[in-house]
């Protein structure tokens, strides 16, 4: 099983509550499906982002299928510029390293960017 080992991510809104990331990866075929990327922001903001890609030779390649900004009012954004990659590494790609970067496109001040570091091993 993986599990998240580190994680940081920084917004100009405020602290960071909560971080969720996860994704299926069919190393055989490449490919990776049902990604998903929830970062919650001063208790107010949850930016989730749903994202697909591929893997070869440990370099991940990932596009965002589609995003959100909400609040406890509801929705802010759906138009969410989102940049996210990462590499696995280790023994049988035992541990991913990844760097996200979302920016809302209505209001750029609605930032939010960090990494992940996970690993099978415990």
């Amino acid at each position: 099983m993986t599990q998240v080992r580190d994680t940081s991510a920084n917004s100009a809104l405020g602290t960071i509550d909560s971080f969720v990331a996860g994704m299926d990866v069919d190393f055989n075929s490449g490919v990776i499906s049902n990604g998903l990327l929830q970062v919650e922001v001063a208790g107010s903001q949850v930016w989730e982002i749903d994202f697909a890609g591929s893997v070869h030779q440990g370099l991940v390649d990932i596009t965002a299928t589609g995003g959100s900004l909400m609040n406890p009012g509801g929705l802010i954004s759906n138009s969410i510029d989102a940049n996210l990659g990462g590499v696995f590494t280790g023994n049988q790609a035992g541990a991913f390293v990844g760097g996200f970067n979302l920016i809302d496109n209505i209001n750029i001040l609605n930032q939010v960017d960090g990494f992940i570091l996970s690993s099978d091993k415990p």
